[in-house]
C-alpha cells in the first residue's frame, strides 16, 4: 500500500502534531495557587484504600476513600513531572474550571502531593467506576439497546458542545480519555494526555489514535485544530458507539493510514440503527472541515432523532385522502400520518417551551416538586413532547442519588425515579423497572403515575400488555376532570382499546380535552372533522381546530397540516402562498413532510415560487425514498440547461 519513506514521513508529521518548551515558571505558579487556595489541596495521608485501576506512559490512576467517607476519588499521577507536564496540568486546570458545572465533563476536585519518594502532584478528580468509554464497550455492548447507545451518543455531543460554547477545544477525543460512571459520559483530559505524550515521548504508539484525528493535520502539521476537528471526532465515535468495536481494529497501519485519502470505515449493518444517525455521523468525518455540521446541529440533530411516538399509527385521514382523489404531486402523505398518533401527538409534537422551572439546588424536595408541577401541567396540555430534554438539564448526579434514596415515602420522587428507568435519563432505559416503581403507586392517588401506568399496560411497556388495566387508569383520571385523562378515553373509545368502540363517546371525550386546553386533543378532533371520521364531516370546523393547533410555536404537525389544507383548499380558501410559508416555516424546523411539499413547491410552481436549486436542497433534506432520485433528475436539467445540451 505504502512505501517505507512515505510511511516515515507521514509518522513525521503526527509527531510535530503538538510541540511545546519547558517553562520553570508553571510550578511557581501551581504552587501560588495552591497557597492562596486557588486550588483545593488535600492531604495525601487522608486517602484511604488506595488500589491502582489504569496506568499508561503518563502515569496511573488510583481509586480512593477520602478519610472515612465511602464516596470514591480518583487520583491521577504523572511519571515525568518536569515543567512542561506542570504547564500542561495547568492548563488543564483552567479549562475544567471553565466548564466544571456539566454533568457528562469529568469533575476536577483539587490537588494532592504524594510525600513519599516521588514527590509529585496527583489530580484529585471525579471517579468513574464503568472506567473508560472503550472498556465499558467492550463489556456492556451486547446487553446495551439501540436507545441505550443513541443517548450516549448524545451525552458525548452535549459535553464537546458545552466545551465549544465557552470557546474551548478537546482535540483529543478518543474512547480512552472518555469515561463512564453509572451510564453517564464523562469527558476528561481535554487533550491533557496527549500533549504530555506527544511532547515526552517520541516513540509514543499512535495507532490507536489516528483514526479519531481530523485528516488535515496529518496533510498539513502546521494546521491548527479547530472546532470541527472535534466534529470529525465525535462521528468517529458515533460509528464506534453503533459497532462496539474501534475503528480499523483488524486492519494493518497501513489501511488505517489511507484515511487520509477518505478511507472509512462503512456503515453497520443493524435495522434498529436509523439512517438519520448514520448520514450524521458520515457528514461529521467529512474529509472538508466546511462540510461538517458544528456541535449545536450534531446535538440538535441527535436529540430530534428521540422524537419518537409511543402512541400507534392512524391512517384513517390517508385513506379519505386516497379516496377522496386528494393529492398533491405524489405527497407521502402515509409517511406524515404514519407519524401523526392516533390518541395523542405525545412525541410527535414538536414545541419548544418558553416556560422554565425555578431550580434551587439546594433545597432537592422543592426541585422535585416544581419539576412534577411543570410535567403535569404540560403532560395534561397535551404538550409533553419536549419533557425529556427539560428534566433532563436540571437533573444531576446529586438529584438523581437523593432522589433513590427518598422514593420510599415520597410519591413525586418514587415517579419521577420510574420516569428516569422509562426515558432513560442519565441511566440506562428500563421500562421493566419504570413499570415496578409506578405499579407501587398505583392506588396512592398520584396522577402522573396513573397516567404512565396506563401507558405501559396499553403497549406492554415493562409488563404484560392489559388494555382493560390502561382503560381503568385514564378512566380514573378522566372522572377528575383531567384533559389528560379525558384525552385517552377518547382514544380508547376510538380504538376500542379496553373497551367496546363508540364514536360518540369518543367525540364526547376528545372534546372534553379539548375544551380544556389539551392541544394533542384538538388537534385529533381537528382531523376528524376533516375526514367525517366518528363525526359528521365538517371540513370549515377542522380546518378550525387544525388552526388553533398551528399558532402553538414549532407544533410541527399542526403547521405541516395547516399548510396542507391552504394548499388544497381544504376548509378554507386555497392558498398557495400561505402554504408556502407554513411548508417553509415547518422544514425549517425539520418537519420532513413539510420539507418534502416545499421541494415541490419550488418545482412545480409557475410562479415566483419557482426555484431549482431549493427544490433540490428540500429533496435531499426530507430523505423520501424518491427525494434523492427527484434531486438527480433536477440536477440532470440544470445541468442541461447551463449547457445547452
Amino acid at each position: 500500500m505504502f512505501d517505507d519513506k512515505f510511511k516515515g514521513d507521514l509518522i513525521k508529521k503526527i509527531k510535530k502534531i503538538i510541540t511545546n518548551k519547558p517553562d520553570d515558571n508553571w510550578l511557581n505558579w501551581l504552587e501560588e495557587a495552591i497557597s492562596k487556595k486557588y486550588i483545593k489541596y488535600y492531604e495525601y495521608e487522608s486517602f484511604k484504600n488506595i488500589q491502582i485501576i489504569g496506568q499508561g506512559h503518563f502515569g496511573k490512576v488510583f481509586r480512593v476513600n477520602y478519610k472515612d467517607s465511602e464516596q470514591y476519588f480518583a487520583l491521577k499521577s504523572f511519571s515525568n513531572l518536569n515543567a512542561l507536564t506542570v504547564k500542561e496540568i495547568v492548563h488543564e486546570l483552567k479549562l475544567q474550571r471553565e466548564v466544571d458545572y456539566h454533568n457528562n465533563i469529568i469533575r476536577f476536585h483539587g490537588i494532592t502531593k504524594n510525600q513519599g519518594e516521588s514527590k509529585n502532584y496527583l489530580l484529585v478528580l471525579e471517579y468513574a467506576s464503568d472506567g473508560t468509554l472503550r472498556d465499558y464497550l467492550k463489556k456492556k455492548f451486547d446487553d446495551l439497546s439501540w436507545d441505550q447507545k443513541h443517548d450516549l451518543a448524545l451525552q458525548i455531543a452535549c459535553a464537546v458542545s458545552c466545551l465549544h460554547n465557552e470557546n474551548i477545544l478537546h482535540c483529543d477525543l478518543h474512547p480512552g480519555n472518555i469515561l463512564v460512571h453509572q451510564n453517564i459520559i464523562k469527558l476528561a483530559d481535554f487533550g491533557l494526555s496527549k500533549r504530555i505524550e506527544e511532547a515526552t515521548n517520541p516513540q509514543s504508539n499512535l495507532h490507536g489514535v489516528v483514526p479519531y484525528v481530523d485528516p488535515k493535520r496529518f496533510e498539513n502539521p502546521s494546521y491548527e485544530l479547530n472546532e470541527k476537528s472535534d466534529v470529525y471526532s465525535v462521528g468517529v465515535l458515533l460509528w464506534e458507539l453503533s459497532s462496539g468495536k474501534p475503528p480499523f481494529h483488524n486492519k494493518s497501519d497501513e489501511i488505517a493510514l489511507t484515511i487520509i485519502q477518505g478511507n472509512r470505515e462503512e456503515p453497520v449493518s443493524d435495522p434498529d440503527i436509523p439512517s438519520d444517525y448514520v448520514k450524521l455521523y458520515k457528514e461529521c468525518w467529512d474529509g472538508e472541515p466546511d462540510n461538517r455540521p458544528n456541535m449545536e446541529q450534531v446535538t440538535s440533530r441527535l436529540r430530534n432523532m428521540l422524537n419518537k411516538n409511543d402512541d400507534q399509527t392512524d391512517d384513517d385521514l390517508l385513506s379519505y385522502i386516497q379516496s377522496e382523489h386528494i393529492s398533491f404531486n405524489s405527497l407521502p402523505m402515509s409517511s406524515y400520518f404514519n407519524n401523526v398518533p392516533s390518541g395523542e401527538l405525545n412525541e410527535a409534537l414538536e414545541i419548544q417551551e418558553n416556560q422554565t422551572i425555578e431550580i434551587d439546588h439546594n433545597n432537592e424536595q422543592k426541585l422535585i416538586d416544581d419539576i412534577i408541577d411543570f410535567m403535569w401541567r404540560k403532560t395534561n396540555e397535551g404538550r409533553e413532547s419536549r419533557l425529556k430534554d427539560h428534566v433532563s438539564k436540571i437533573i444531576n448526579q446529586r438529584i438523581l442519588n437523593w432522589l433513590s434514596s427518598n422514593n420510599q415515602n415520597n410519591l413525586n420522587c418514587n415517579f419521577l425515579l420510574g420516569y428516569f428507568h422509562y426515558k432513560g435519563i442519565r441511566m440506562g432505559e428500563d421500562r421493566t423497572k419504570a413499570f415496578e416503581l409506578f405499579h407501587n403507586a398505583e392506588n396512592q392517588d398520584h396522577d402522573l403515575t396513573l397516567y404512565y401506568l396506563g401507558i405501559c399496560y396499553q403497549y406492554g411497556y415493562g409488563t404484560t400488555k392489559d388494555e382493560n388495566s390502561a382503560f381503568n387508569c385514564f378512566f380514573k383520571l378522566s372522572e377528575k376532570d383531567i384533559a389528560a385523562g379525558h384525552s385517552r378515553i377518547g382514544h380508547c373509545y376510538a380504538k376500542g382499546i379496553g373497551v367496546k368502540n363508540d364514536k360518540k363517546l369518543a367525540i364526547d371525550y376528545y372534546e372534553k380535552a379539548a375544551n380544556n386546553g389539551n392541544l394533542a386533543a384538538k388537534y385529533n378532533l381537528g382531523n376528524c372533522y376533516l375526514v367525517g371520521k366518528l363525526v359528521n364531516k365538517d371540513v370549515k370546523k377542522g380546518f378550525e381546530l387544525i388552526q388553533q393547533t398551528a399558532e402553538i410555536e414549532f407544533s410541527l404537525n399542526g403547521i405541516t397540516m395547516l399548510g396542507f389544507c391552504y394548499h388544497n383548499g381544504i376548509g378554507t380558501q386555497e392558498d398557495k402562498e400561505a402554504a408556502f410559508k407554513l411548508y417553509k416555516k415547518a422544514a425549517n424546523l425539520g418537519d420532513k413532510v413539510a420539507q418534502y411539499n416545499l421541494a415541490q413547491m419550488y418545482e412545480k410552481e409557475d410562479n415566483t415560487m419557482k426555484d431549482i436549486n431549493n427544490a433540490i436542497r428540500w429533496y435531499k433534506e426530507s430523505g423520501y425514498k424518491d427525494s434523492v432520485k427527484r434531486a438527480k433528475k433536477l440536477l440532470k436539467i440544470k445541468v442541461e440547461d447551463f449547457f445547452d445540451i
